[in-house]
């Protein structure tokens, strides 16, 4: 009776292993691996570049947008096109050595034979322009980030799926640029003869890299910077921290310091009041 019990929970361990392994299989990846740095893929339509909101989950995957990049500011802002990946093989090689073909097909939504038609563009902004932008966001944007600093993050690179035919032939790539317009669309620039723009959909965006803010500590004047989530390196450097110090414009309480408009009314109202002595009687 031992043994038959042990038999039947053996088999059932076994099931469930075959069927862990399966349904792992057949799911799809859940980071796209470039040059040893990380994007996620869960919550890609939420992570546009540039888009500000919060972190949904404590290990990373997950993006919850509050903002747009251009709800914070009206003006464009430059990015640059880091890398092109082109091909099945080093497609699945940046998902994980074992990435079935029908998973990579679900996630970027292109039928398995025609991913050769397509090439992933890794798109990013230039940290320290964005640094420059943010300094002049609106306080309801800075509001955003002060009520849950240490969650909230600014998508800094996205990866794109983009077909072949749009950058005419398909050995010989253009030199392209990109940039968000002010409305806030992820414009290509494609320089050629005679140079064109093509507009990335947000369908098209599958996974993403976000980075976070840090202030100084010693000094709540300075604006902060933005640092790339990279658990290789340290949330912040030293004497910089993931929230605003008191006193800060992004802190989520601002302490503001009351000056008098003329000096020598605050020392009138600093100094003790003279009593009037009454005249002597005699």
């Amino acid at each position: 009776m031992v043994m038959q019990n042990y038999r039947f929970n053996l088999r059932i361990t076994a099931t469930g292993l075959l069927l862990l392994l399966f349904m792992t299989s057949c799911s799809s990846p859940r980071v796209f691996s470039f040059q040893d740095i990380q994007y996620y893929t869960s919550s890609s339509g939420q992570a546009q570049l540039g888009n500000l909101g919060l972190m949904s989950a404590s290990d990373g995957f997950g993006f919850q947008r509050a903002a747009f990049l251009s709800d914070c500011q009206e003006q464009a802002l430059a990015a640059s096109v880091d890398a092109t990946i082109q091909g099945m093989l080093p497609l699945r090689s940046a998902f994980g050595q074992g990435t079935k073909a029908k998973a990579l097909s679900t996630l970027l939504g292109v039928p398995a034979d025609n991913l050769d038609d397509y090439r992933v563009l890794l798109l990013s902004l230039n940290p320290l322009d964005a640094e420059r932008a943010a300094a002049n966001w609106p306080e309801t944007c800075k509001a955003i980030v002060a009520r849950d600093a240490d969650r909230t993050r600014l998508i800094i690179s996205v990866a794109a799926l983009i077909p072949n035919t749009w950058f005419g032939s398909p050995i010989a790539l253009p030199q392209l640029t990109a940039q968000i317009s002010a409305r806030g669309h992820l414009i290509i620039n494609i320089h050629g003869k005679k140079m064109s723009q093509i507009k990335v959909s947000p369908q098209s965006i599958f996974a993403w890299r976000s980075g976070h803010f840090c202030w100084a500590q010693d000094d709540s004047l300075k604006e902060p910077i933005l640092r790339a989530d990279d658990s290789g390196f340290d949330t912040c450097p030293a004497g910089y921290g993931t929230s605003a110090p008191p006193g800060s414009l992004w802190a989520s309480t601002i302490i503001q310091p009351v000056e008098p408009s003329n000096p020598s009314e605050a020392e009138v109202s600093a100094s003790p009041e003279s009593e009037t002595v009454p005249p002597s009687a005699e």
